[in-house]
């Protein structure tokens, strides 16, 4: 919608300067009064008349909306599978011309739609949170949030931001990966400012006057930009505005290997030993989390005993090294003598029949092990 004021005037009429208020950078207040005069001076016979004055013309200022919202995290909020209580940002800001409140309503973006995500990334999102419950948060204390019958911000004077967070209270699905993508947008609603402490009704556009030159009537017109988000559809000059945040799964990409390696037999010792009755064979298994994943916290290895076996007495060992085809001591220990597993144990020993232990957590590209000696029945 687009407004102009054009004042004419004709040969040896001077108009006098506009007499407003103050301006905002959000512009003069809707509703202010704007009277000018113009006068007209001449002479008769080279003698000065004297000065005739027009009437005052008045009309006031429309109401021009302009309401923006921002997330502000600095780049895709990291969560894990299962996560509870996850945590966007957001500015809000009232740039229209007068008072008004916003009502704020964030929303799951369905999976499979291509979003713009904080550090200008494009992705197509891989996952949807579900039927998110929302709570919301103003940062800094709560003087423009209202949460009570709705969830909106009361009386925004102009030129004003507010700040707030927006917690996902519900789990986040156990199945996304890593690297996996999930959309949240948050919807900015002008709303009318009419009573302090109660929403106001949804803004309406008059067509029947255009705010010109002697109209007392107050418009109100939509002034804010279109969505730029890549996969949100909000047109502009409709009254709000919708941002758009993001979800990146950062979960833990476990594998595990594990080997089996004759440390010593009954007949040549731990010379090129066989697996024969009386045997010693360790076990070693590695267990590693991929590049850029998300540690994995404390991971606990356990490992069923085939019923040929006996487990040697102290002989797991846990955060230790692979090489050479073999697992090398623990951290928490020395390597049990070949053929008698007689050393100090840093695991646990099997329990019905189930060997365990807990690992160090372990960083993305990381990897540790558990090692432990069994002898062949």
């Amino acid at each position: 919608m687009k407004h102009q004021l054009k004042l004419l005037a004709g040969s040896g009429v001077a108009w006098a300067a506009m007499a407003g208020s103050p301006t905002l950078a959000a512009g003069t207040v809707a509703g202010t009064a704007i009277n000018n005069t113009a006068s007209v001076t001449y002479t008769v016979g080279g003698v000065t008349q004297p000065t005739v004055t027009s009437n005052t013309a008045t009309f006031n200022v429309d109401r021009k909306i302009i309401v923006t919202a921002l997330e502000t995290d600095a780049a895709a909020v990291s969560v894990v599978p299962g996560q509870t209580n996850t945590v966007t940002k957001w500015s809000i800001t009232n740039s229209s011309n007068d008072k008004i409140d916003i009502n704020l309503a964030a929303a799951a973006i369905a999976s499979g739609t291509t979003i713009s995500i904080p550090g200008a990334t494009t992705a197509a999102t891989s996952f949807t949170v579900g039927a998110a419950t929302f709570t919301y948060t103003e940062t800094g204390g709560t003087t423009y949030l209202k949460t009570s019958g709705g969830v909106w911000l009361d009386s925004v004077p102009p030129d004003t931001t507010v700040t707030i967070t927006v917690t996902d209270t519900t789990a986040l699905p156990n199945t996304p990966t890593n690297g996996q993508y999930a959309g949240i947008s948050l919807t900015a609603q002008a709303r009318q400012n009419i009573t302090a402490g109660t929403e106001g009704a949804v803004f309406s556009t008059s067509t029947a006057s255009a705010g010109g030159l002697n109209n007392v009537a107050v418009n109100n017109v939509f002034a804010e930009s279109a969505t730029s988000y890549t996969g949100v559809t909000d047109p502009k000059w409709d009254g709000q505005y919708i941002a758009v945040d993001a979800y990146i799964v950062a979960a833990p990409v476990l594998s595990v290997l594990k080997t089996a390696t004759v440390l010593w037999d009954p007949i040549n010792g731990a010379t090129s030993p066989k697996a024969i009755p009386g045997a010693q064979v360790r076990y070693c298994i590695q267990v590693a989390n991929g590049a850029g994943a998300a540690t994995a916290v404390s991971p606990t290895v356990s490992d069923t005993l085939p019923t040929q076996v006996t487990y040697v007495a102290n002989s797991i060992y846990i955060n230790g090294t692979f090489g050479a085809g073999v697992c090398n001591t623990g951290a928490e220990g020395s390597a049990p003598a070949t053929g008698t597993g007689s050393s100090g144990s840093a695991g646990t020993a099997p329990s019905g029949g189930i060997a365990s232990g807990t690992l160090s957590n372990l960083a993305g590209g990381s990897t540790e092990t558990m090692y432990f000696d069994v002898t062949i029945n």
